[in-house]
């Protein structure tokens, strides 16, 4: 069936003024609100016909318009014509990174399939161009999105006359049909969450906070010993941490007690102390007096009392500098107004930004807090500082990009590579810098990664040689694919990344789009999984943090990342593993947004067992396989499984295809991730596909999620007389309504909270004697329901999905 695009925006676009509803076309595949530095109309084309056209001031991910269609069958090509020109585009870094149309291969769930096609695109300024593609589609196609793009580009591009055909093999059109608008999962037979079902006083048996070292920092230093982090006695430390925001304990003493508990409480032993300084919440470090120069005296006290219920708690600081200041005029600050948050790239070559930051960190660090009786910057409770949050030289995308910046500090950095070019007898770059290393000038990227360095060793001076500061230095933590960009790193004490599976499309809400593909089916074979970038940024002689990783609510597959990433960072050696966000104490009446990990049950209870896995050491760590570190885009996604893949200047790069790690403590087989230790063993992903058997667990559930068992008195399972069995599922909010193909929602609904029943039998091995399996809150806490369990030979059986259960401690007495 042909489709002929340009009659049905005719109807919708109407002019300049573009209406809140279009209809049958959308921005990046979103609900119709075009961002302010991308204008989409409809203009005169060729012989005064309409046609589309866009303009992007900026580059960004989403700056494209994309119209969805399903097939019901396989077809055999699809055909993509129209006509399009461009005007003044600037190309990104990629080649695919111009003026465009686009096909994208959806499944029948309308996710995506690699791969992508080739496109159709221009930069520069072109003159009307025909362009007739034929595309043999992969394997499961169901559906197709149609895309016009000015994505990570800057220019103008119309389009006109667009037509798609679906065709069978024989040649006969396929009928094309719409997705629907509204998707309602049928949650009958869901659960209604209930987070306080025990007693306050019931005995709590998740509670990992003895195993903490109590108060944090007595043993002295942390500090960095054969490429990983040791405690001051010498001793191997991994943190489990998370990140907190003043809005999380500020103007609120009991709440920031009760905040510093349950984090004690669930084994994190590492608090992030993040966006202090955040120019977007009314609630920050500074004064209300105008200007970001000094800091609201009530403010520092509450961040001091929530440092010291931390500190008494044995959780020790990560302190973030520069994160998402908004600088002002009353600063100093030039142009001001038109510097993005945080001031990316801006602050770091600009002398009066850097100054400001220097100063910011001498008045944090350096004030003596009145319930520790120390100065952060002297206090061993203080691990790490973070110079700045994602933010690079190299930014070129959704957070900000050089287009961002106002002119004036544009053409600052540019004198200042004309000038370094005079000094070292070059001729005049023809292109400003901004865009020369964007097209590949190698003397532009080799300039801006000198700046980068160049900004780390300074504040990292200043606050050795100036505050006395003996923490751990980290800086951008951003992956942008510049290798120039994490060797500048090198000159501080360890390197950090932040992964996101699935991450919303151009935004940070629960209706922003995503894929919501699942991450266990794609481990062997893509590239943007949380596994493969462990790899990736893992180099040689250095430790490694995620201090941010998560999974978007509303994915649906959200409860099988926790103990995938865990088992991944066990195997990967990690030094620190920090999830975005846990930040309440409390329990919510709905799941409330996109980082609410620590508000989302399937999500939370998982994590949290895995907590005490990780504290312990349980999971495998991996031989180590040294790559080169030049050649990592290249590394095979399934190379994963084969060991710690450590970048350094030798070595080769690993073979692709098993997915099997070399003594089986990691498998992935039938849509399953499988994970075996001696104290924690599990399986995520579509546990319906198959049995799953591990050495002292074996599972046959009948819903997709996790089932994992933990030890809980140390011993290996099978000889373990507490083990804690979790099992989860999908959660949702009441009255929540997805887009088409869940990408995403439209109504984030309401409370209660809706949980899907796990389903199925669990067998695990225990020793001899009387059993019971006790039902926990959420809070971990006992209650007064049991499950039924029942002896079958030397293991213990147990049927979930009769009655509410997300976590079990199984007691077995001789």
């Amino acid at each position: 069936m042909r489709l002929f695009l340009p009659l049905l925006l005719i109807t919708h676009l109407a002019a300049v003024d573009l209406p809140t509803d279009l209809g049958t076309w959308s921005w990046a595949g979103k609900p119709w609100e075009v961002p302010p530095e991308f204008s989409v109309a409809n203009e005169s084309g060729r012989d005064g016909r309409p046609a589309i056209a866009m303009t992007a001031a900026t580059t960004g991910w989403d700056h494209c318009l994309t119209r969805t269609f399903q097939v019901a069958t396989q077809p055999a090509h699809l055909r993509l014509r129209g006509w399009f020109r461009t005007a003044g585009v600037i190309p990104g870094a990629q080649s695919w990174m111009n003026g465009k149309m686009q096909l994208q291969f959806l499944d029948d769930t309308l996710q995506h399939l690699d791969p992508w096609p080739e496109s159709n695109g221009a930069a520069g300024t072109s003159d009307w161009t025909w362009v007739d593609q034929e595309l043999t589609p992969p394997a499961g196609t169901r559906g197709f999105t149609v895309r016009l793009d000015l994505t990570m580009c800057t220019g103008q591009a119309w389009f006109q006359d667009l037509t798609v055909d679906a065709l069978a093999a024989d040649g006969s059109p396929l009928e094309l049909t719409a997705p629907a608008e509204r998707v309602v999962t049928d949650t009958t037979g869901w659960w209604p969450f209930v987070a306080h079902e025990a007693a306050a006083d019931a005995e709590r048996v998740v509670d990992w906070s003895t195993r903490l070292d109590r108060p944090a920092g007595r043993s002295g230093r942390v500090r960095s010993e054969d490429g990983h982090f040791v405690s001051g006695d010498g001793k191997r430390l991994r943190f489990n941490g998370t990140s907190i925001c003043p809005a999380d304990f500020l103007g609120d003493r009991p709440k920031a007690a009760r905040l510093a508990q349950r984090l004690a409480a669930c084994g994190f032993n590492l608090v992030r102390l993040h966006h202090l300084d955040a120019g977007f919440s009314p609630k920050n470090l500074f004064t209300r007096k105008g200007g970001t120069r000094e800091l609201d005296p009530q403010a520092l006290d509450d961040l001091c009392f929530f440092i010291g219920e931390l500190k008494q708690r044995g959780i020790y600081l990560w302190c973030d500098l520069l994160v998402t200041r908004r600088f002002t005029t009353q600063d100093g600050v030039m142009d001001a107004e038109g510097l993005p948050l945080g001031a990316k790239i801006a602050g770091i070559f600009d002398e009066k930004l850097i100054g400001l930051q220097q100063e910011y960190a001498r008045q944090l660090l350096t004030f003596r807090n009145p319930y520790t009786g120390q100065r952060l910057v002297d206090d061993p409770q203080l691990a790490i500082i973070g110079i700045t949050n994602e933010n690079t030289v190299f930014l070129n995308g959704s957070i900000s990009s050089w287009d961002a910046l106002p002119s004036s500090y544009r053409a600052a950095a540019d004198h200042l590579w004309q000038a370094d070019r005079d000094r070292r007898k070059l001729p005049h770059a023809a292109v400003p810098l901004d865009r020369a290393w964007r097209q590949g000038d190698a003397d532009a990227i080799a300039f801006l990664g000198g700046l980068q360095q160049s900004y780390y060793e300074r504040m990292a001076r200043f606050l050795r040689n100036e505050l006395g500061a003996k923490a751990l230095l980290t800086g951008n933590n951003f992956e942008v694919g510049e290798t120039i960009d994490r060797s500048a790193t090198r000159v501080l004490d360890f390197d950090d990344q932040h992964c996101y599976w699935d991450h919303p499309s151009g935004g940070w809400a629960a209706t922003d789009s995503f894929t919501n593909r699942s991450q266990i089916a794609v481990l062997g074979s893509a590239r943007d999984t949380i596994p493969l970038t462990m790899a990736r940024t893992r180099q040689l002689g250095r430790p490694l943090t995620l201090s941010e990783w998560g999974t978007p609510f509303p994915s649906t597959h959200a409860a099988q990342n926790p103990l995938a990433v865990a088992a991944f960072a066990g195997w990967n050696d990690l030094d620190g593993l920090l999830p975005f966000v846990f930040s309440t104490p409390d329990w919510g009446p709905v799941i409330p947004g996109v980082y609410a990990m620590g508000e989302a049950p399937h999500v939370t209870l998982p994590l949290v067992a895995y907590n005490l896995s990780l504290l312990r050491g349980d999971f495998a760590v991996g031989p180590e396989l040294r790559y080169p570190a030049a050649q990592v885009a290249a590394l095979p996604p399934s190379a994963v499984f084969a060991g710690r893949l450590t970048g350094t200047t030798g070595g080769a790069l690993p073979a692709s295809g098993a997915t099997r790690s070399p003594g089986g403590e990691l498998v992935l087989a039938d849509g399953i991730l499988r994970v075996a230790s001696p104290r924690t063993q599990g399986a995520a992903g579509l546990l319906g596909a198959a049995v799953v058997d591990l050495p002292a667990l074996r599972l046959a559930m009948r819903t997709a999620g996790q089932v994992g068992a933990v030890s809980l008195d140390d011993l290996p399972l099978g000889q373990s007389r507490r083990v804690l069995l979790v099992a989860t599922a999908r959660a949702e909010n009441s009255g929540q309504v997805y887009k088409a193909g869940w990408h995403g929602l439209r109504e984030i609904g309401h409370g209660p909270i809706l949980l899907e029943p796990p389903v199925g039998t669990v067998s695990l091995l225990v020793p001899a004697g009387q059993m019971v399996a006790r039902v926990l809150d959420a809070d971990g806490r006992r209650t007064a329901r049991t499950v039924p369990v029942r002896r079958s030979g030397e293991r213990a059986e147990i049927t979930l999905g009769a009655s509410p259960c997300l976590w079990l401690e199984i007691v077995v007495t001789p």
